[in-house]
């Protein structure tokens, strides 16, 4: 059952104490071309063909920009411009999230309404879409894209139902006005993700994984992380690697994915990252390697597990969508922190990996064990496909916690963030509400 609908944003503008929207001269540093050095690659994928692109890009953990990979698609034009938007879904409502944060508005609101009161705002942190919901009338955004063919074929956790069960929520439409993004995050569950923007101008600012818990959270709006640490990183500084005791925060946040996903979510991901990073591999592990780019419509952006980014929007609007994945091809890099975390997951997908991708199989095998299965009094001895599944998914179940945060409008894997310490202050906050 669909909540109330409004025709008006719930959400007051909030305050804007730095007033970012008159900084002429911090807008004009958004849009500078990053300098060579700290630019994202560019790849066409149609040119060098989808083996060599998974090859070089996915299975190394290498971020990059690609281009070409959203022709043919209907969001080209429906999606290209405020108004096109307004025209074709304007009646079509969401859930709005208060950016820096993830909690909801307990009611949807029309998706003209929302672009109107994205367009003029002026706060420093204007309220954001980060829509996980393509159900009923938002199905029809979900037939305006397609996922590109490289991460349709890699995505282990399409594998199978039970799969998938791991990470259900995993694709978002992303929409905000300038100054809306994501803090420095990293994607949930050693997921990377892909990022197609339609409307508007993204500013990316990308970190290599280091080892341990991933970035503490702000609740600060995006603006601020910009405005404050963007230009230290830029001069040099480093970010220090932390401690061995962090882990996979398991959260189901945005990513990216966000989505950002990495990129472009309306707040930061769970988890920690995954494998290692791309090309110089020693400079990533200790925390330098800053990358940055400028997004623009029909471009696609590959944010590879473990790699933390930030994502700060330009222009009136800002459409996008983005997918999390877990790889086949990273999947031998990253399966000591994979194993560490979810150890029946990585046996479920080595297991399938042996009947419908050997090459994967023998890369894993080579790369270190494969976790074996508990014995004694955890050991499951059924092979029972019903008795597997059953206890494979209770693993994943959202607990009542989770499901008494649902019921307050947000999505129940954005508990798991707070279990794993993620936004202490925001969560605190909202726990008494």
């Amino acid at each position: 059952m669909e909540p109330e609908v409004i025709d008006v944003v719930g959400l007051p503008d909030e305050p804007s104490p730095r007033g970012v929207a008159r900084d002429a001269s911090f807008r004009a540093a958004m849009l500078a071309t990053p300098p060579p050095h700290r630019q994202l690659e560019v790849v066409d994928v149609q040119a060098i063909g989808v083996d060599a692109f998974v090859a070089s890009y996915v299975a190394r953990a290498r971020p990059c920009l690609l281009r070409g990979e959203t022709l043919g698609w209907k969001a080209r034009e429906r999606w290209a411009s405020a108004e096109a938007l307004v025209r074709h879904h304007g009646d079509v409502p969401f859930r709005v999230h208060a950016s820096p944060g993830l909690f909801a508005s307990p009611v949807r609101i029309r998706l003209r309404a929302f672009v109107g009161a994205a367009r003029s705002s002026q706060a420093d942190a204007p309220p954001y879409i980060f829509g996980d919901d393509f159900e009923g009338p938002r199905a029809c955004f979900r037939d305006e894209y397609a996922v590109p063919a490289a991460f349709a074929r890699e995505d282990a956790l399409d594998a199978t139902p039970l799969a998938r069960h791991f990470m259900r929520t995993h694709e978002y439409l992303v929409i905000g006005g300038e100054r809306s993004g994501s803090n420095l995050h990293v994607d949930p569950r050693q997921t990377g993700a892909w990022n197609a923007l339609l409307c508007g101008t993204k500013r990316w600012a990308l970190l290599p994984p280091v080892a341990g818990a991933p970035p503490p959270a702000s609740s600060e709006p995006v603006a601020y992380w910009f405005q404050d640490a963007l230009p230290a990183l830029q001069a040099g500084a480093r970010v220090p690697a932390r401690d061995e005791s962090g882990g996979d925060g398991g959260g189901g946040g945005g990513g990216g994915g966000g989505g950002g996903g990495g990129g472009g979510g309306g707040g930061g991901g769970g988890g920690g990252g995954g494998g290692e990073g791309g090309g110089g591999d020693d400079d990533y592990a200790c925390g330098s390697g800053l990358l940055e780019a400028i997004q623009q419509p029909g471009e696609t952006l590959w944010v590879p597990q473990g790699w933390r980014h930030a994502v700060y929007n330009l222009g009136e609007l800002s459409v996008a969508v983005t997918h999390n994945l877990l790889p086949w091809a990273a999947m031998p890099r990253q399966l000591s922190s994979l194993s560490t975390a979810y150890p029946a997951l990585t046996r479920y997908l080595f297991a399938l990996a042996l009947r419908n991708r050997p090459e994967i199989a023998n890369a894993m095998t080579a790369a270190g064990p494969i976790p074996t299965r508990p014995t004694g009094d955890d050991a499951d001895d059924s092979d029972d496909d019903g008795a597997v599944e059953t206890g494979f998914k209770s693993a994943f179940a959202p607990s009542a916690g989770a499901r008494a945060f649902a019921a307050r409008g947000m999505s129940a894997e954005f508990y798991h963030l707070a279990a794993a310490g993620m936004y202490a202050d925001f969560w605190r906050a909202a726990a008494r509400l």
